[in-house]
C-alpha cells in the first residue's frame, strides 16, 4: 500500500503564511541571478533573443511568468542605486529624504505604475 501524501503547509500550499514567490526572495541560493543578468543585458542589446527564450520556456513549462524573483530583486537594487545617486547629485540633506525618495521610486513609480500599465494592457487585450 502506498503512503498517503499530505501537503506541508510551510511549503507551497494555499495555507502558507508566506507565498512561494516572497519566500524565494528570502532564500538567496534559490534565485537564478546569472539568468536574470543575462535577460537584462539582452533586453538592452538583443530583445528578440529574450523573446525567443521566453517562447521556448512557455512551450516547455506551459508558463509565461518566471517563478524566480531574481529579476525583480536586481531591478529594485538598481532603482535603489539610482535613487541614491539622485539624492547625492541634488544634495538632498538627511537620510529621511533619501528614504522617502527610495520608497516613492519603488512603491509608486515601479509597483504602482507597473500594476496600472499591466491592468490597462490586460483589459485592452481582454476586450479584443
Amino acid at each position: 500500500m502506498l503512503p498517503i501524501s499530505r501537503a506541508d503547509p510551510s511549503h507551497g500550499s494555499s495555507k502558507s503564511k508566506i507565498p512561494d514567490y516572497l519566500r524565494r526572495i528570502i532564500h538567496y541560493p534559490q534565485m537564478d541571478l546569472d539568468y536574470s543578468f543575462w535577460q537584462m543585458i539582452y533586453l538592452c542589446f538583443n530583445p528578440s533573443r529574450v523573446v525567443r527564450t521566453t517562447k521556448y520556456h512557455k512551450q516547455t513549462k506551459n508558463q509565461w511568468a518566471r517563478d524566480d524573483p531574481a529579476f525583480v530583486v536586481i531591478l529594485v537594487y538598481f532603482l535603489a542605486v539610482a535613487s541614491f545617486s539622485y539624492a547625492v547629485a541634488f544634495r538632498m540633506s538627511g537620510f529621511l529624504y533619501f528614504l522617502k525618495l527610495l520608497l516613492w521610486t519603488i512603491v509608486v513609480e515601479f509597483l504602482g505604475v507597473g500594476f496600472f500599465m499591466a491592468t490597462v494592457s490586460w483589459r485592452d487585450r481582454k476586450s479584443v
